[in-house]
């Protein structure tokens, strides 16, 4: 059964009080100031005794924020951020404290591929101490960068198996069409790639979290539960 936020809090008592697992839903596109409140309410006075710990267990589902993820005693979550990120050209890098990679405090997303080099956030556009930080990463996660040139080619062409198109067919037939052709297989240019170091990030995330159960602590003042 599913709790869904929003739903009289009744319907979650039942849940409790009748299955070992449950679900939370209803939050996908919901802001982490509106789902915060409401998942204190819900952990806090419904899902934990007395001593912080869950009666049942529960499941998140479209959990996309790491400071939700790891400030309630999940017992599971689902979330597609690693794949849509991926898709974005970007990839999850942890914050780094004193050479320990930090995965449960949020992360950084970089923008990876050349199309979109312009960014920001791009690789390329990183301050220098980032970038250095970003790089040890995937050099210590075994993923190369890859390397990418960029053509204007007459639309009659046949991509090769290491080319691509990265841009719609323009609608004038005389116009020419950018191709990408991919000099070494890497983050940049490989989704595949980027999706695999994404779901690491998660996994990783994961070994670093207490076994469930693991508690809510009670604030001082008794004014509600914290980890």
């Amino acid at each position: 059964p599913v709790f869904h936020i929003g739903e009289p809090f009744e319907y979650l008592e039942y849940y409790i009080n009748h299955y070992n697992y449950i679900g939370l839903g209803g939050m996908v596109g919901k802001s982490k100031q509106t789902l915060s409140p409401w998942l204190d309410v819900v952990f806090g006075k419904y899902v934990c005794d007395g001593k912080g710990y869950p009666k049942v267990k529960v499941h998140g589902f479209g959990l996309t924020s790491i400071s939700l993820m790891v400030k309630y005693p999940w017992y599971s979550v689902d979330s597609s951020t690693w794949i849509k990120v991926a898709v974005m050209g970007t990839v999850m890098v942890p914050y780094l404290r004193q050479g320990k990679w930090i995965y449960d405090e949020g992360c950084w997303i970089v923008c990876m591929t050349e199309r979109r080099k312009k960014e920001k956030y791009h690789i390329a556009n990183l301050p220098l101490l980032k970038r250095k930080v970003v790089l040890k990463y995937f050099e210590e996660m075994g993923f190369p960068l890859g390397k990418s040139r960029f053509e204007k080619v007459p639309q009659s062409y046949e991509p090769k198996e290491n080319e691509r198109w990265v841009e719609k067919k323009p609608e004038d037939p005389n116009e020419k069409r950018l191709l990408e052709i991919i000099e070494e297989l890497g983050l940049c240019n490989c989704y595949d790639l980027r999706r695999k170091l994404n779901i690491l990030f998660f996994q990783n995330l994961q070994k670093c979290l207490p076994k469930w159960p693991r508690p809510l602590k009670i604030k001082k003042g008794g004014r509600g539960f914290e980890l």
